[in-house]
């Protein structure tokens, strides 16, 4: 599975709506497994926008972060059952705060030493399933400034004494304010030896963490004002948040990937009900922070699509999570024999072209459908047009599934029949590209990746990548060209002649062709 993530710093932990981090950021959830091994319930993050980063853990208070030793081995079996059931994450936390009074089963320590094992047997659980095997695994966090289990930073030193090298996938931190002042983000004020605000996370990182281990990835998962409530208010203190952890990573130093605020719900420092820590976070966010070595790409030049390459971010475009589109596009399509039926498209990073993510599309299982994953663009009048997509499909047994490119000259609806399709394809199990052509007839066209198939077989799927929209320079012609026309190339037919030709059947005479709009 990759683990390749987004490159925003932001985060939240618990579920928060959609609108909350806008698909920039992580979620960390925790998640109470217990240890009965009969227990095969998981969680499902495949809508989710955000990267999610699941914190699963034997139990709440004195339940305890791990079990007691004695039932480790049906906590592990209880751990394979949740992974192996879980979906959309790749990121887990093996255990929380080992250190921390509030945290050990039934009031028993946890050593450095148990801790440490125990990371490595959960590691070795979950990187050893079916399509888990590069998964992250990160070492929890210790509570910093805590002595209940001794002093925290020799607590830190001494777990990861115990973790061979190559077995640590990264690193979890906690970091936090004693107070809201958003000047404590800088502070360097020390007490009992220890760095007493949000620059906890450097000593961690300078001193409770090995040489050996500052080249993996480092998220801070919980950080808050300290021990009360959340201050109401849009003071600068997460902006100030998000530019410290911004200059540490251009400074060179071991990269952060996220700054996860603590918590949107469920106790005192919950975030749902303070629009002013809110408002404070969506001023960050305008920002766009992101770690070190990343920056969100600029289009190509030539490219006038909006997210072409599916990296951009994503959205439910339907309240049960069936139509997850890519920001800036969105879905059209006609249900199949069942009307209570329709596509499903979700984003996909199984077979890709271009970056990390592709679009993945799919009439019911047993139906038909007819659908098309769409953009408006706006443009000149007149202007000769190419969009091209590159497309893979699967249909097992044969659907006759098509998959096939277009652009409505008038901007409506691809089901109007003014829309233009290109060259269709079936080729199986492989990309290609496919491309139309088109003159724009207005200011704005609406583009498609579409497909439908024939047949209600079992598995039709459609892979779609690297969609890109291009001015073409067109002379007109008469004749239709045998290949697909290049620059100044373009044969031509009329709309009248087009409509016409599609009414009578003639598909074949239209491939390839460019279509000169009168």
């Amino acid at each position: 599975m990759d683990t390749r993530h987004t490159p925003y710093l932001y985060g939240m932990t618990d579920l928060c709506p959609d609108n909350v981090l806008d698909g920039k950021g992580v979620i960390v959830h925790p998640v109470r497994l217990g240890h009965n091994p009969d227990d095969f319930s998981s969680v499902d993050y495949s809508d989710r926008r955000e990267t999610m980063i699941c914190r699963p853990q034997h139990g709440w208070g004195n339940e305890g972060t791990l079990p007691i030793e004695p039932y480790m081995p049906y906590y592990l079996q209880r751990m394979r059952n949740f992974v192996s059931g879980s979906k959309g994450v790749n990121i887990w936390i093996a255990w929380n705060e080992p250190n921390h009074s509030q945290e050990r089963p039934n009031g028993q320590i946890i050593s450095p030493s148990y801790a440490a094992t125990s990371y490595l047997d959960i590691r070795d659980v979950i990187r050893s399933l079916p399509g888990h095997d590069d998964d992250l695994v990160l070492v929890g966090a210790i509570a910093p400034w805590n002595i209940e289990t001794g002093d925290w930073l020799e607590y830190m030193q001494a777990v990861y004494a115990q973790l061979p090298t190559a077995y640590v996938d990264g690193i979890a931190l906690h970091a936090y304010t004693h107070g809201a002042h958003p000047d404590l983000i800088f502070s360097m004020e020390v007490q009992h030896g220890w760095l007493w605000h949000f620059r906890t996370y450097q000593q961690q990182i300078n001193v409770g963490i090995p040489d050996r281990f500052k080249d993996r990835p480092i998220y801070i998962t919980e950080t808050n004002q300290g021990d009360g409530p959340w201050l109401d208010y849009n003071n600068g203190w997460a902006q100030n948040a998000y530019l410290e952890i911004d200059d540490w990573n251009r400074a060179g130093e071991p990269t952060i990937r996220s700054l996860v605020l603590y918590r949107w719900a469920f106790d005192q420092w919950k975030i749902q009900d303070k629009d002013g820590v809110k408002a404070d976070l969506h001023t960050a966010m305008e920002h766009e922070y992101t770690w070190t070595g990343w920056t969100p790409p600029d289009p190509p030049e030539d490219n006038m699509l909006e997210n072409h390459s599916f990296e951009g971010g994503w959205y439910n475009q339907t309240p049960d999570g069936i139509l997850v589109l890519p920001e800036g596009w969105f879905a059209e399509y006609q249900e199949g024999d069942d009307p209570y039926k329709r596509p499903e498209i979700k984003p996909n990073q199984e077979f890709v072209t271009d970056g990390t993510h592709s679009i993945r599309s799919f009439p019911p299982e047993h139906s038909r459908a007819f659908s098309g994953i769409c953009q408006d663009v706006d443009v000149e009048p007149g202007q000769w047009y190419r969009l091209s997509a590159d497309v893979r499909i699967e249909s097992k047994p044969s659907g006759e599934l098509t998959a096939f490119v277009g652009i409505q000259p008038w901007g409506g609806s691809i089901f109007e029949r003014q829309m233009i399709w290109g060259k269709e394809t079936r080729l199986l199990d492989e990309f290609q590209q496919i491309e139309a052509y088109v003159q724009a007839f207005g200011g704005r066209i609406r583009v498609a990746l579409g497909s439908t198939n024939k047949w209600a077989s079992k598995n039709n799927t459609t892979w779609w990548d690297n969609a890109k929209l291009e001015p073409w320079e067109c002379d007109g012609g008469t004749e239709p060209p045998v290949d697909p026309p290049e620059p100044g190339e373009c044969s031509a037919l009329t709309y009248a002649e087009t409509v016409a030709a599609v009414e009578q059947g003639v598909k074949g005479a239209l491939e390839g062709l460019c279509i000169r709009l009168e």
